[in-house]
């Protein structure tokens, strides 16, 4: 409204920059880029042409224009110490590894965590951190890192979901041992139901793929008889049936595919 209205001149770059902000908190993405590219077209103030740029990568990031996200994020944080760059320094790390540049990503946190070691996004930058070295296959700097990321705070939000990246990591590379240790010290923790059921069927994949079939049923049974996991449960009961067909144990693995055809669609 006040944008069509009619403000004065020196407040209509801020009334669209603050504009795209509404836009953006609305999850409008594709309108917010647009206001924010035509902020950035016309001549606005160093602060808000600033902000724009860092707000316009973020959004061409949440679009899916992963490049376009980072050449936005590089243009903002070679601006130097200023408002938001530390937050633009983890998107930097975000959307190149999200562009396929795990290395460039890696070199984003790092530069977050060494520059401002005290940053509210500093736990992010160390989870995105694990995640970039895991993609570049360094399994010892991600566990590392990952430990670090404990030490700032045990019970941190980020805290298992890393573990349980790494897990998934290293089952999926064959890489048992490490996947055994990190489940083990995960299930040993308090964890919600739907959490372990989830790291139970992790730990149940990595001792299926190395053979260890016994224990791979134990623990596939019970993320079956977990309630409030219903995607998890029909995953163990259709792993569980697999189990049996390769033991050779083939009643048992067709009454179980019968079941869970059965509960499937119910």
């Amino acid at each position: 409204t006040l944008l069509k209205t009619g403000a004065p001149p020196a407040i209509i770059s801020y009334a669209r920059h603050g504009r795209g902000l509404a836009l953006y908190g609305l999850k409008r993405y594709p309108e917010a880029r647009d206001t924010w590219v035509g902020l950035l077209n016309q001549s606005a103030p160093r602060a808000v042409a600033w902000e724009g740029t860092f707000w316009l990568g973020d959004t061409l990031g949440r679009l899916g224009d992963h490049a376009a996200a980072v050449q936005r994020m590089q243009t903002f944080v070679s601006g130097g110490p200023q408002v938001l760059i530390d937050s633009g320094l983890l998107r930097l790390g975000w959307w190149s590894r999200a562009a396929g540049q795990p290395l460039e990503a890696a070199k984003a946190y790092r530069g977050l965590l060494s520059a401002y070691p005290q940053s509210k996004e500093a736990a992010w930058a160390r989870a995105g951190l694990v995640q970039a070295l895991l993609d570049l296959d360094d399994y010892p700097a991600a566990r590392d890192e990952a430990k670090k990321l404990e030490a700032m705070n045990r019970t941190g939000a980020l805290v298992v979901p890393v573990r349980l990246l790494i897990s998934r990591w290293a089952t999926e590379k064959g890489r048992f041992d490490e996947a055994r240790e990190i489940n083990d010290e995960l299930l040993a923790r308090t964890l919600d139901p739907a959490t372990r059921s989830y790291g139970l069927a992790l730990s149940a994949e990595a001792s299926r793929a190395s053979g260890q079939v016994g224990e791979a049923r134990d623990r596939f049974e019970l993320v079956r008889g977990t309630p409030g996991s219903p995607a998890l449960a029909a995953y163990a009961a259709l792993r569980l049936a697999q189990i049996d067909f390769d033991t050779r144990e083939f009643a048992k693995a067709r009454d179980g595919a019968r079941k869970l055809q059965a509960d499937t669609a119910a």
